[in-house]
């Protein structure tokens, strides 16, 4: 790599004597000059470098990028946001399934949910709904379905809460027939238990 002289100060020429008084901007530096920037502290000399190869060969210059027709670059477009909105699509149903995965193994007959299992479904929880915010900022999720994706992640939550104990709903509360059956569940748990000792 060569280094190329792009401006020059007074303090640089005493500094340098063996360089030549007056040197172009983008004029090459002598060996020795560039020996003597390593070695003394900086000065006001502003280089820059080079493209060049070890061997001292320039490099080869880009051609100029071909010219592409206007409806080929609107689908070369379109195809690389149908990628990117897919994926953030995919991401979000991730972070759902996820919740859902959890709160079905929390809430089985044969498993039992914690207060500890509410921090870790809470988790998961807020990163669905960061993630389904994001995509409505960005314009991939309409507000609406973003909402009906979150109703749906809360009351996969609720169900961990009502298996852990921490919610009780009321009668009129939709999820009222749920949290009587898993009460039927817990009872039949804890009958059969003394009779299996």
């Amino acid at each position: 790599m060569a280094l190329h002289l792009a401006s020059r100060s007074v303090l640089a020429a005493r500094a340098l004597p063996h360089l030549p008084n007056r040197v172009a901007v983008g004029a090459r530096l002598p060996a020795p000059a560039v020996s003597a920037l390593h070695h003394r502290r900086p000065l006001a000399l502003v280089v820059r470098a080079s493209a060049e190869d070890e061997e001292g060969a320039p490099k080869k210059e880009k051609k100029p990028k071909k010219k592409i027709a206007s409806p080929v670059k609107r689908a070369m477009l379109a195809e690389e946001r149908r990628r990117y909105n897919k994926s953030r699509k995919s991401c979000c149903a991730t972070r759902i399934k996820k919740v859902i995965i959890f709160s079905n193994s929390k809430t089985a007959p044969t498993a039992e949910a914690t207060a500890d299992d509410m921090v870790t479904v809470e988790k998961l929880v807020n990163e669905a709904y960061r993630d389904i915010d994001k995509a409505v900022t960005r314009g991939i999720l309409h507000q609406n379905t973003a909402d009906r994706r979150k109703k749906r992640v809360a009351k996969y939550k609720r169900m961990v809460a009502m298996a852990a104990g921490l919610f009780t709903p009321t009668p009129e509360h939709p999820d009222y027939k749920k949290f009587l059956r898993m009460k039927e569940v817990a009872a039949r748990k804890k009958q059969a238990a003394p009779a299996q000792q």
